[in-house]
């Protein structure tokens, strides 16, 4: 299963665990889910992984990988919120670690609500802003998710 996980710049989980692209990691033991679980984390969707950890999801210090997931996978659907699943897997492989180019491509693809989502999580500048404010201009959704979360007024960290 092909999926997106969130990492430290140089690589390491919120945990402190050093992984390496194209290195497959394997766990034995059952898996499951949380922060006292036992698995690698990952998510189907691009903007999904911005919502989880305490990593420095402004993307100053934090890069996104696409991820191969095999052995046994746990999902999990977020009903509360409803737009999202997590998946948790016995292996892991980074396939390659996106560079920005390749995030905003991914985005530039996304339909508006996934898109008001990434917003949330992922710092653009301000040629970005414009492009995705031109693209979307008619659309409430994006245009209230950069004016709320990447306005100038804000003042807080996600």
């Amino acid at each position: 299963m092909i999926g997106y996980k969130l990492f430290n710049k140089d690589l390491t989980n919120q945990y402190g665990n050093k992984f390496e692209v194209g290195v497959k990691y394997k766990l034995s033991g059952d898996i499951a889910f949380g922060t006292n679980g036992y698995g690698f984390h990952f998510a189907s969707n691009l903007e999904d992984t911005l919502r989880y950890g305490e990593l420095d999801i402004l993307n100053v210090n934090s890069v996104i990988g696409l991820v191969e997931a095999s052995g046994e996978i746990l999902t999990r659907d977020d009903e509360y919120y409803g737009y999202y699943d997590l998946h948790c897997s016995s292996e892991l492989k980074i396939l390659k670690v996106l560079s920005r180019e390749e995030v905003l491509a991914e985005a530039d693809k996304m339909y508006p609500e996934r898109l008001a989502r990434f917003i949330q999580g992922y710092k653009l500048n301000e040629e970005e802003l414009e492009y995705f404010r031109t693209k979307f201009n008619n659309n409430y959704v994006v245009n209230n998710a950069i004016d709320y979360y990447q306005g100038k007024g804000r003042t807080k960290k996600l």
